[in-house]
């Protein structure tokens, strides 16, 4: 039996004895949506356990790309607000380094996401 089918019984066997009885059209409107809801989270659940045994092959694709961080790089100073993206992808890091009395400008670039430094 399929979904319409059940729906069209579960109407029949809900609203002739209703309206047999007297009982006004509302509530058995009120009486029909309720038990159509209760059938629909009942499929929604039974189609939630059977898609969540197993994620998709996508996600399970996507999943193993996923590497824990890896350090390719520290920069001279910090980073916080030295750090910027150029239109063209770049990723450069401006600063000022400190020996002894000396200050002197900073400035290291990646052209591969950050990968590699120099």
């Amino acid at each position: 039996m399929n979904r319409n089918q059940v729906l069209r019984t579960l109407a029949v066997l809900l609203v002739v004895p209703l309206f047999v009885a007297g009982v006004p059209s509302f509530s058995v409107g009120v009486v029909l949506a309720t038990a159509f809801n209760t059938i629909a989270l009942a499929e929604e659940k039974r189609e939630h356990a059977a898609s969540s045994k197993r994620p998709p092959k996508r996600v399970l694709d996507q999943l193993k790309r996923i590497h824990s961080p890896v350090v390719v790089g520290i920069p001279p100073t910090n980073a916080y607000h030295d750090l910027m993206r150029m239109p063209d992808g770049e990723i450069r890091h401006y600063g000022v380094g400190r020996a002894g009395n000396q200050v002197y400008p900073i400035y290291i670039s990646s052209r591969d996401c950050g990968l590699s430094w120099q």
